[in-house]
């Protein structure tokens, strides 16, 4: 923390800048895929990882931007018949680490629930592809912590999903 705290501001360079390699995602290249289907078409032999519960998608003021997945999360939520605390892991792609402290906030979420593998500032932010890892990153932290349900949310121009994880018998699963 010593260390990173001695890193200089990235944008505004007069001393109220507060963006740093330390605080903020680094950007890759990315490329990334992930199948998706209706459960109409049967299973083609593939074994599903999760349901979509719903989606949703919210415009906010450009001047608070970084806060767009609060009320989307919100909307899609109440569309799956979910409450908040009914979610075990909120998955927030973010630019830079303050966004998601900012979004756990406004939505009265237990920090403990967000990001718990560092978020897009630890894992990287790869140009063009943030929603699969995002994705990704939701299923394996839900199966490694045995949760079931699971907010997937990208800032700007993104989805905002709650899945619910299939449970390991393969029941069908209702929302």
């Amino acid at each position: 923390m010593e260390a990173a705290s001695k890193l200089k501001p990235c944008f505004l360079m007069d001393g109220t800048g507060t963006v740093t390699p330390a605080n903020a995602s680094g950007m890759k290249d990315g490329a990334a895929a992930v199948v998706l289907m209706k459960s109409e078409t049967g299973n083609c032999g593939l074994t599903p990882l999760a349901q979509i519960g719903s989606w949703a998608q919210a415009d906010v003021e450009p001047s608070v931007m970084g806060i767009g997945p609060a009320p989307a999360i919100k909307q899609a939520a109440a569309k799956a018949g979910w409450s908040l605390e009914d979610v075990d892991v909120f998955e927030i792609s973010e630019a830079f680490a303050a966004l998601s402290v900012a979004i756990a906030k406004e939505l009265g979420l237990n920090p403990e629930k967000v990001n718990t593998e560092g978020g897009a500032t630890a894992l990287g932010h790869p140009l063009g592809a943030s929603g699969c890892p995002i994705l990704v990153t939701l299923l394996h932290t839900l199966e490694h912590k045995g949760g079931h349900r699971g907010v997937a949310a990208l800032r700007e121009g993104g989805n905002y999903l709650p899945l619910h994880k299939k449970c390991k018998t393969r029941q069908p699963v209702a929302l």
